[in-house]
C-alpha cells in the first residue's frame, strides 16, 4: 500500500500514531478540576478524529480538502477557549469575542469566494489562525512578567501549552501560505514541507501532553488586589 509514498508521505501518517497515544494519555490524565487539562484533552481527541478521516481518504486518492477546512474551525476554537479563560481579564471578553466573529467570517468568506471548501487547502484560514496565537501567546507572557503572581512557571499547564502554540504556529506559518502553490508546482518539495510540519507537530503535541503532568500551585497575591 505505501510503496508508491514517499518517506515524508510516511511520516505524515506515522504521525496518527503518537497523535493517537497522545490522546489516550490526555484521557486517562484528565482532571476534572483544572480547565487546562480539559481542554487539551479534547484537542487531542479532535485532532485524532479528524486526523484519521483525512489520511484514510488521502490513501485512498480521495478529496479530503473539506476535512482540513473543518477541522481548522474546530481547532481554533478549542485553543481560543484556553486563551479566553487565561487572558479574558486582561484584555478583556470582548475583544476576545471580536477575534472570534472576525475569524469565523472570514473562514466563511474564504470558503464561498476564493479558496472553496472542495477545491482548494484554506491556507488563507490556517494563516490567520497562526497569525492570532502567536499574538496570543506573545500577550501570554507579556501577562506573566507584568503581573509576576506565578511561582513556579513549569508547574503552570498553560505555560507549555503556550509554548508549544508558539514554536508550533511560527515555525509552520510559512508552509501554510505556500501550500496550494507547493501543491500545484513541486509534489517532492510539498511533500518535503509536510514532512516538517509534521515534526513541529510531535513537538507541539508533547509540550501539550508535558502541561497534562503539572498542575498549578497557589499564585502569589497581586498588589493591585490590595
Amino acid at each position: 500500500m505505501f510503496k508508491n509514498y514517499s518517506y515524508q508521505q510516511i511520516l505524515l501518517l506515522a504521525t496518527n500514531i503518537p497523535i493517537f497515544l497522545f490522546a489516550i494519555f490526555a484521557i486517562f490524565k484528565y482532571k476534572k478540576s483544572i480547565y487546562e487539562h480539559k481542554y487539551v484533552m479534547i484537542f487531542f481527541v479532535n485532532s485524532l478524529l479528524f486526523d484519521v478521516v483525512q489520511k484514510v481518504m488521502w490513501i485512498y486518492k480521495m478529496n479530503n480538502l473539506y476535512v482540513l477546512n473543518i477541522y481548522s474551525i474546530t481547532e481554533f476554537f478549542i485553543l481560543w477557549k484556553l486563551y479566553q479563560h487565561n487572558l479574558n481579564k486582561f484584555i478583556g471578553n470582548k475583544i476576545f469575542y471580536i477575534v472570534l466573529g472576525i475569524f469565523y467570517l472570514f473562514c466563511i468568506l474564504n470558503m464561498a469566494f476564493y479558496q472553496g471548501l472542495f477545491s482548494d487547502y484554506n491556507s488563507n484560514t490556517v494563516t490567520l489562525e497562526s497569525l492570532i496565537f502567536i499574538v496570543f501567546a506573545q500577550i501570554y507572557f507579556y501577562k506573566i512578567l507584568t503581573e509576576l503572581n506565578v511561582e513556579n512557571l513549569f508547574t503552570e499547564p498553560m505555560f507549555w501549552i503556550n509554548i508549544g502554540v508558539l514554536i508550533y504556529f511560527s515555525s509552520d506559518i510559512f508552509i501554510f501560505i505556500f501550500s496550494n502553490y507547493l501543491m500545484k508546482y513541486s509534489q517532492s518539495l510539498n511533500s518535503q514541507m509536510w514532512g516538517i510540519h509534521a515534526i513541529f507537530l510531535m513537538i507541539f503535541c508533547t509540550l501539550l501532553s508535558i502541561s497534562l503532568c503539572v498542575s498549578p500551585k497557589a499564585k502569589k497575591p497581586n498588589l493591585e488586589d490590595y
